[in-house]
């Protein structure tokens, strides 16, 4: 028994005596920056300004009215922001939308006059896919809404209908 108190003696002076207090420690002080989570940041709406945009594009039909204002990026590539006011809501949808399509052969609508060649531009999110349908001669749209999951709302934007060119 003697022996073990004696090893667990010199064991705990070894420990401590081979501390080095002299050494200056390096010790490093970290600053975290947060940033506004992303996922709540994607659901404000920017603020609606017809002057932000390039091209404007209006439906009108007794209380459902809608706006669409697009800025041309690229071939391939729009920047845009719909406001829908209709019974019982209102709803806005924004962001930047891709042409898949650029390179290959065109779209065709048809209105009153007859076919128009089209772009169709597509934003996807994890809730909804929304297609914007511009013509080539960038006098109209319309507006294309698939909601992929599963619940259900009235808040749709107006699609399938002609918006014409106000800008």
């Amino acid at each position: 028994m003697k022996d073990y108190t004696k090893i667990f003696l010199i064991l705990i002076l070894v420990f401590f005596g081979c501390k080095n207090n002299d050494v200056p420690k390096n010790v490093k002080s970290i600053e975290f920056k947060t940033q506004a989570n992303k996922s709540n940041e994607k659901h404000i709406s920017p603020k609606f300004s017809q002057k932000d945009f390039s091209l404007l594009f209006k439906y009108a039909n007794g209380e459902d009215n809608q706006l669409l204002g697009i800025n041309i990026i690229d071939n391939k590539t729009i920047k845009f922001h719909v406001v829908t006011k209709t019974l019982p809501c209102d709803t806005e949808y924004w962001g930047i939308a891709e042409n898949k399509n650029w390179n290959k052969d065109g779209e065709i609508d048809e209105d009153e006059e007859g076919g128009y060649f089209v772009n169709e531009y597509f934003k996807e999110e994890k809730e909804y896919l929304v297609g914007i349908r511009l013509a080539t001669d960038l006098s109209q749209v319309k507006i294309k809404y698939i909601q992929k999951d599963s619940l259900y709302t009235d808040c749709f934007p107006i699609t399938e209908t002609i918006m014409k060119r106000i800008k």
